[in-house]
């Protein structure tokens, strides 16, 4: 849609800046100028057109209309036109919305606005005189987030169930303990070896003299120091069970207390693990029960829709059968009609024809009377002539005769 503005009257606004605009001064003249020569308007809307299948015709749904783009373009002149410039660029270069005023017919009441594009050219030859296209966007709010209810607390402690469920998850496959001296000081980056049914690993103590591995099957591991000094500890610890048994170092050696003491910690989290996974498999239960019957309500509603449809199809094609037939008989009942007619209409003319035909004789035959009794006249009056002539004749005869004999 275009529009050109011929009059001053209008008011195109972006911000504080007025794109409508004449300052003229009596002695000085046209001060300052500013116009538009053209204005462009583009709106669009969304739809959707959702098919149904089996059926003609389709759902166009409206979701709404994209921002209007405006594009402008125009001049402008005067002692403030690198002011007004340098406006426009700055507002460009922020890209922030700004207030739009606008009372050209074709343009939308639109409050706010940004400058998509923009382009400066500064015509030579003339001072402080620039030609200028840009292209404004509607600025459009965003939607404000939709608040939301907090969770309750059967959610809330279903959150912490599972989320404890996991950390003790995490836990159960992690070997952990701590390695100390007989004063109880930690020992650091000391060799510990854990030797199972699976193959061996050998980890070392952090700055706090714990130690940890993570990753292992179910079963019984042999922990022990990979130090000569501290061969003789050894700590059997079977994950999943509760017993826990102590192999004997080599013998005549004095047993020494244990320098890893913590790991008992692993069947008491087991255990909370197995109740929390108890509570989670009801959970997981009652969830796929829930599903079973979503999906079953789903599968009902999509059965009862299907059905609708195929009575409405039903519906329709018993419809356009009626209709059909109902036109069908109207057309057998005007071809009925048109033969009864043309049967008319073609006994009327073997009628008429038979009239002239008989006109045509009775024509003929009267023709042919009056021909012979114009012949008969004409016969008979081509012998009176004859008769009339020769009488003449005669008399001429008679007449040169008598002159003669005067003669």
């Amino acid at each position: 849609m275009y529009t050109r503005c011929s009059h001053l009257s209008s008011v195109i606004k972006i911000g504080d800046i007025e794109l409508i605009k004449q300052v003229q001064d009596t002695e000085r003249g046209l001060l300052e100028f500013r116009t538009i020569r053209q204005i462009k308007v583009n709106k669009k809307r969304r739809l959707v057109e959702h098919k149904i299948i089996g059926m003609d015709g389709s759902i166009i749904q409206d979701i709404g209309r994209d921002a209007i783009s405006i594009y402008l373009e125009g001049n402008i002149r005067g002692e403030q036109a690198p002011d007004v410039i340098k406006q426009l660029w700055e507002i460009f270069r922020k890209s922030e919305p700004v207030p739009f005023e606008s009372t050209v017919t074709g343009i939308p009441e639109i409050n706010k606005v940004l400058i998509k594009d923009l382009d400066i050219e500064d015509i030579g030859g003339r001072t402080n005189h620039y030609h200028y296209k840009m292209t404004l966007i509607e600025y459009i709010p965003p939607p404000k987030p939709e608040e939301r209810e907090p969770p309750s607390q059967e959610e809330e402690a279903q959150q912490e169930a599972e989320e404890e469920a996991d950390r003790a998850a995490d836990k159960v496959n992690i070997l952990k303990g701590k390695v100390i001296d007989q004063d109880g000081n930690p020992l650091k980056d000391i060799p510990v070896k854990i030797i199972g049914e699976d193959g061996e690993w050998i980890v070392r103590t952090n700055e706090e003299g714990e130690y940890s591995k993570e990753g292992l099957e179910p079963g019984c591991y042999t922990i022990t120091i990979d130090m000569e000094e501290y061969a003789h500890i050894r700590e059997r610890i079977c994950i999943g069970e509760t017993a826990r048994e102590k192999v004997p170092g080599p013998p005549g050696e004095e047993e020494k207390p244990s320098l890893i003491p913590g790991l008992g910690e692993l069947e008491e989290i087991k255990e909370k693990a197995e109740k929390l996974k108890e509570e989670l498999e009801k959970k997981k239960e009652e969830i796929m029960k829930k599903k079973e019957e979503i999906e079953k309500e789903a599968r009902e509603k999509i059965e009862e829709a299907k059905k609708k449809i195929e009575e409405k199809k039903k519906e329709i094609q018993k419809e356009i059968e009626e209709k059909k037939e109902e036109v069908e008989k109207k057309i057998e009942e005007e071809k009925k009609k048109i033969e009864e007619k043309k049967k008319e209409v073609e006994e009327k003319a073997e009628k008429m024809k038979e009239e002239a035909e008989e006109k045509a004789k009775e024509v003929k035959e009267k023709v042919e009377e009056k021909t012979e009794e114009v012949k008969e006249e004409a016969r008979e009056k081509a012998e009176e002539v004859k008769e009339e002539a020769r009488e003449k004749k005669e008399e001429v005869e008679e007449t040169i005769k008598e002159l003669k004999d005067i003669f």
